[in-house]
């Protein structure tokens, strides 16, 4: 899995992207084998005006070629302060990715059915 922060006007630290690594290896880090990319991208939406205006927007790449593969995940978040949003935007993009492994990887072969094997008269 590759981790790419696209940080546009902004300048991040060190400790933020120390912080945006270890938020998503929690998050994700159980499907990095599966997912190809990870880029997360932080934006001051209003510059110093204030309030609820930092925006982290994380897009997760899944792996693979075939039902499913290439697709993208999208999670975002706005929040008051850059860490709250990465950490609210990782949170939601672990519920997303979760959901989308565990919907892609049972088997549609044989459907289930609610009642037992017909019995013959």
């Amino acid at each position: 899995m590759q981790i790419r922060l696209i940080d546009g006007r902004i300048a991040t630290t060190p400790g933020m992207l120390e912080f945006v690594h270890t938020r998503l290896a929690a998050a994700v880090g159980r499907f990095a084998s599966r997912l190809r990319e990870v880029r997360v991208r932080i934006v001051d939406v209003n510059g110093p005006k204030g309030g609820l205006d930092k925006r982290c927007v994380i897009l997760a790449t899944v792996n693979g070629r075939g039902k499913g593969g290439g697709s993208v995940v999208i999670a975002r978040e706005c929040a008051a302060g850059f860490y709250a949003a990465i950490a609210g935007a990782s949170h939601t993009l672990k519920r997303l990715v979760t959901r989308y492994m565990e919907s892609h990887s049972r088997s549609r072969t044989f459907p289930r059915s609610r009642r037992g094997p017909r019995e013959r008269r």
